[in-house]
């Protein structure tokens, strides 16, 4: 009886030592699936990280090369400088506004002006660059000021257009480039613009206090057609600003205006820089020709 319940004894230990060692194996079974699982988990996160770092640097690099391609574009084509980032911080700094530094912002005012210099004809900038006169493009984020943009001119011919991130883009950049091309002409005939005051109403004075201007004489609809001889509120404040209003409006025109046909004020005005740009700087059609003659 006692060596019964011995074997019996015997065989209930080698059962558990086997239930035992066979939970031991699926334990570890259990762990080394666990660990693999969260090696797996990490490993993955690590890639798409690195991958999304990799991608957005690629992405950044690409850009960066367009634009360096399209600054080269502007160079070889029209002979003008364009710049932006912390290398233009002095010349920023100067007119008191930011740099730009975001390449994406960057991209689309670089193709804007791309679509904007194409309403000039070549010789326009050749005339002007063969004259010893440069002009440089200084992109900008924005101005600790009121203004959008604006054009500068030094002592050795150099011509400097700072346009800010703005949704009017391309009409800030006919205005000062209408400055630009006044500028290079008054070097030529400082007696341009003698008649322009007989195209303003009588009695009229231009204002510099932009905070006193009225809406007098502006155009705003056909009814008051007869009685308009300014685009715009600004254009009263100098007849310089008036003539670069009246060039930027009608440059981003897609439809001609009721202003623009013969007999109303503005039409006279529009004509009147149109002549003076022939005669003195290129015979070839610009934008605003094709608009007047439709």
């Amino acid at each position: 009886m006692a060596e019964q319940r011995l074997k019996q004894s015997k065989r209930l230990s080698i059962i558990t030592d086997g239930l035992i060692f066979i939970l031991a194996l699926i334990l570890v079974f259990l762990i080394i699936n666990i660990f693999n699982l969260n090696f797996n988990i990490f490993s993955n996160n690590e890639y798409e990280q690195l991958a999304l770092i990799s991608s957005e640097e690629s992405v950044t690099k690409n850009i960066e090369q367009e634009n360096t391609y399209y600054i080269r574009r502007i160079k070889d084509t029209y002979g003008i400088n364009v710049s932006y980032g912390q290398d233009t911080k002095n010349y920023v700094n100067k007119v008191n506004a930011n740099v730009e530094l975001n390449e994406l912002i960057t991209n689309n005012n670089l193709k804007l002006l791309l679509q904007s210099l194409e309403k000039y004809p070549i010789d326009l900038f050749s005339k002007i660059n063969e004259s010893d006169y440069s002009i440089n493009i200084i992109l900008v984020d924005s101005f600790n000021n009121n203004n959008v943009a604006l054009a500068s001119r030094n002592n050795i011919n150099e011509y400097k257009i700072y346009i800010s991130n703005n949704s009017n883009f391309e009409r800030a950049f006919h205005h000062e480039m209408y400055h630009v091309l006044e500028y290079y002409m008054n070097s030529i005939d400082s007696n341009i613009n003698n008649a322009w005051n007989l195209f303003n109403p009588d009695g009229f004075y231009y204002n510099s206090n932009i905070d006193d201007l009225d809406k007098d004489y502006v155009y705003y609809t056909n009814a008051d057609l007869d009685n308009s001889y300014f685009v715009s509120k600004y254009s009263k404040v100098s007849d310089k600003e008036d003539r670069a209003e009246i060039f930027a409006q009608v440059m981003i025109m897609e439809k001609k205006a009721s202003y623009l046909k013969e007999g109303q004020n503005i039409y006279y005005k529009t004509i009147y820089i149109l002549n003076n740009i022939h005669k003195l700087i290129t015979n070839s059609e610009i934008y605003i020709d094709k608009v007047v003659n439709y």
